[in-house]
């Protein structure tokens, strides 16, 4: 690092302090084939930094690296030493960066005063000073009015969905075995771990169809052996296999000596503290699948839990919310606990309300790969329309 370098960097150094990371994955900037490269600097949380003080055709080549960085703020600073004309190599950048960017990109172009050799320490501070809090006072209000208007669209859409949607079996019969029969339900929500919707609760069906019935009676009367046999034998299997046993066994002893028989009393009259309180002593089913069980509830049987409290009630990330999340610009990874925070964040009074339609968007239209991104109620509001994925 020559010492035009050093002296960029000590500038963001003094004004973000121990959030600028000059080394390790922060700065990494992964192309396809497993090709990757480095900026220079990030400031966290913040934006991806480019420094440079060479001839202006080997700074144009640096944006490449800076533009592909993750973070959608962007930084060139540029330190007038080999250029022949600084001013004219910073109006080139900026005209680059802004055809290059993506829509939620955010651009400063700060040409330096000083160098290494002959430092303007306070002036080149405050401009890139300047340029930092630009970033931050854009971010606010974008974030702001943007989260505003995605919430609002995602609880429209929630209000539309129908419940049989929500539940989207291999074969019709499935889904309205789902949505009419509460033990079908119950057995679906406690065997939903990480696996497809449309296998998931189909299952209670090709359970019906091999025993000949869905009686928690009969299913009672039977080993552990025996149910670990008969999951064996479906055409869809749980992922979970081994344990799937011992989670029905544990829900199904519930229903036929709590319920009596009648699944729909592990919630009717009840609180939802209690629903969930029982979910959650049935063997695999953690706070995530409880939650989800009380939000289904509602929604599929019209009941209405008075004592929810609505601010912890979140979403259940899967592959669908965690990429939706994502890819609307409110999560900044796709993780569970990034997605849960967004979710948060979005819809604080009520971060699960947004569930059903974030599950929806992701399933519908929102795909891993080539995404339908004209069809999808979110167009507008989508940092990632038209992104090649």
């Amino acid at each position: 690092m020559n010492q035009h370098d050093r002296y960029g960097k000590k500038l963001i150094k003094e004004i973000a302090g121990e959030r600028l990371i000059t080394r390790g994955s922060q700065i990494r900037v992964h192309y396809d084939g497993g090709v990757s490269a480095s900026i220079d600097a990030v400031v966290e949380g913040t934006c991806a930094i480019e420094i440079e003080s060479r001839v202006a055709k080997q700074i144009r080549g640096a944006l490449v690296d800076l533009i592909f960085h993750e973070l959608p703020n962007k930084l060139l600073i540029i330190i007038p030493v080999h250029m022949s004309n600084p001013e004219a190599t910073a109006i080139h950048c900026r005209c680059i960066l802004d055809k290059l960017r993506r829509k939620d990109h955010k651009i400063e172009v700060v040409l330096l005063s000083g160098t290494g050799d002959c430092p303007e320490f306070e002036i080149d501070k405050e401009r890139i000073c300047q340029a930092l809090e630009t970033f931050q006072r854009e971010d606010t209000t974008r974030n702001g009015s943007l989260s505003a208007r995605i919430c609002s669209e995602l609880l429209e859409l929630g209000k539309i969905i129908e419940p049989m949607i929500l539940f989207p079996a291999l074969a019709r019969e499935a889904s309205e075995l789902a949505i009419t029969n509460p033990y079908a339900f119950a057995i679906a929500c406690c065997l939903d771990r990480g696996m497809k919707s449309e296998i998931i609760w189909t299952i209670p069906f090709d359970i019906r169809q091999y025993l000949g019935s869905l009686d928690p009676y009969q299913i009672n009367q039977m080993s552990l052996e025996d149910i670990s046999l008969m999951f064996n034998r479906l055409p869809r299997k749980p992922r979970y296999i081994h344990d799937a046993p011992q989670t029905l066994d544990d829900l199904t002893r519930i229903v036929v000596l709590d319920c009596d028989g009648d699944a729909s009393k592990l919630w009717e009259g009840k609180l939802a503290t209690e629903v969930r309180r029982t979910f959650e002593s049935i063997h695999g089913v953690g706070p995530g699948l409880a939650n989800m069980a009380v939000l289904l509830i509602e929604k599929a049987f019209n009941v209405s839990f008075t004592d929810i409290d609505h601010h912890q009630m979140d979403i259940k990330p899967d592959v669908h919310t965690i990429r939706v999340l994502f890819r609307l610009g409110v999560s900044s990874k796709e993780t569970d606990r990034e997605a849960v925070e967004a979710a948060r964040s979005l819809n604080p009074d009520f971060p699960g309300e947004i569930d059903g339609a974030l599950w929806y968007i992701g399933r519908e239209w929102c795909h891993a790969n080539r995404p339908s991104c004209i069809q999808c109620p979110m167009e507008d509001l989508c940092l990632m329309v038209d992104v090649d994925i």
